[in-house]
């Protein structure tokens, strides 16, 4: 059975995405940045950064996927 789109399952998956994806941020940081100071390498703070603006994005998108669905659903009632 699927969740009913509305308002509020729109921000609850938002913040979902968000979580998950920023779990994913904070282990690549752990990776591009820890991993080559310890072995005394360049950091690429680019990765970072562009995972971060990924996250933001499949966030924003969650958000406006499921909102646009709770008012699909809201008028065919």
């Amino acid at each position: 059975m699927t969740t009913p789109a509305t308002p509020a399952d729109a921000k609850s998956r938002a913040w979902r995405t968000l979580l998950q994806n920023l779990l994913v941020d904070v282990v690549l940081a752990v990776v591009v940045v820890v991993m080559p100071l310890v072995s005394g390498n360049d950091v690429n703070v680019g990765l970072v950064v562009a995972s971060a603006v990924k996250t933001a994005l499949v966030t924003a998108l969650a958000f406006i996927q499921r909102t646009a669905e709770a008012s699909v659903r809201n008028r065919d009632m």
